[in-house]
């Protein structure tokens, strides 16, 4: 089972994200954080689950997704943010502002 790692301060993008992957992959699990905290808990988590992607909105409520980068390594991670010229330090950017944000997500998935 694919299990993927959601953290967004959004209710509504999360609720997109998960209708998006569940119509793709009707048995993934998506684990849900809200902010940077919520993020921490579900990674250090880790040490009885897998990730096997996490999807990360770059501005939180109680910081940047780079607070979570030391907990990141060897993680599969795409960051979505609204602004993607300030992210550094990740592979994958996403534009929220393009309505298709959510294909490439469902394409890291099917690799």
């Amino acid at each position: 089972m694919t299990t993927i790692l959601h953290v967004d301060n959004s209710p509504t993008v999360r609720a997109i994200l998960k209708t998006r992957l569940r119509r793709a992959f009707p048995d993934i699990e998506i684990v849900e954080a809200r902010s940077v905290e919520s993020a921490r808990v579900a990674l250090t988590l880790l040490r009885s689950r897998m990730y096997d992607l996490v999807v990360l909105d770059w501005s939180l409520p109680d910081g940047k997704a780079s607070d979570l980068l030391h907990l990141l390594s060897g993680l599969r991670c795409v960051v979505v943010t609204a602004n993607p010229s300030e992210v550094k330090g990740f592979v994958e950017v996403l534009d929220k502002a393009d309505p298709k944000w959510i294909d490439p997500v469902i394409g890291r998935i099917r690799r």
